[in-house]
């Protein structure tokens, strides 16, 4: 009877922890798939993508474009410094776009600042295109 009582005891305690780690285990998911969820708005790609080439972050970059920019991002990175804009002021920026048939065009601007330092960041165009009801940057200027 004692290992029919223990084995109890697991499956009660089995019971407890599940509805917990479950939840959990769908909010990883969630944070995990955050980029492709939020596809379906073109600004927050477009605002997403200028802000990953910004920090030199190519792993979101390469999650928000076209299969064909991978290599074009990668150079980006390799020239350019990461701009943080960590800095005391809150920073300003400055998105603008419009969507037509399944294309969306966007400008994005962003000017971070501090005491002694003053950054800006502006890509004139973001090209993104709706593919299965998500957009993806195709190109940038």
């Amino acid at each position: 009877m004692n290992v029919h009582q223990g084995s109890n005891q697991y499956i009660q305690i089995a019971k407890k922890l599940s509805i917990p780690l479950g939840v959990i285990s769908l909010c990883l998911l969630l944070v995990m798939l955050l980029p492709y969820i939020n596809q379906y708005n073109y600004m927050y790609v477009s605002r997403n993508f200028a802000e990953a080439l910004m920090q030199n972050d190519s792993r979101l970059a390469h999650r928000l474009s076209a299969p064909s920019q991978r290599e074009r991002i990668d150079e980006w990175m390799e020239n350019r410094e990461p701009i943080k804009c960590d800095f005391s002021l809150d920073p300003i920026g400055v998105s603008i776009g419009s969507s037509f048939e399944g294309m969306a065009y966007v400008s994005f601007f962003k000017i971070c600042q501090d005491a002694d330092q003053y950054f800006d960041f502006e890509i004139d165009e973001i090209i993104l295109e709706k593919q299965d009801y998500r957009w993806t940057v195709i190109d940038w200027k």
